[in-house]
């Protein structure tokens, strides 16, 4: 969809390119929790072996998602019964850890 806004796995240039993925393409991004797919975008300012992406984007567990077109759920990473702060109660909303790999068919 040509003026889309969604919400792109920013990853270091150099992270793109060991796991065989261009700007624009496709990524899975799982945590022990669930797995995603996301657009690529590069940031070289990001350290190598990091993944950023944003907050409130993409579509609910069971819903049909186009993260192109949709974005990236990245609740999907999460568990509410085991990933929030003990003290506050607030769920966990980085440092969590994942792996990427090109999506099949993501170019």
């Amino acid at each position: 969809m040509a003026g889309a806004v969604t919400n792109p796995a920013f990853l270091n240039p150099a992270d793109m390119a060991a796991i065989g993925v261009v700007e624009g393409g496709l990524v899975n991004v799982r945590s022990r929790h669930g797995e995603i797919e996301a657009v690529v975008a590069a940031n070289p300012g990001l350290r190598p072996g990091l993944v950023a992406i944003a907050h409130g984007f993409g579509r609910n567990s069971g819903e049909a998602s186009d993260p192109r077109r949709h974005g990236a759920n990245v609740n999907r990473l999460t568990a509410v019964d085991s990933d929030f702060d003990r003290r506050t109660g607030m769920p966990r909303l980085g440092a969590i850890p994942v792996s990427v790999r090109a999506a099949l068919g993501g170019s």
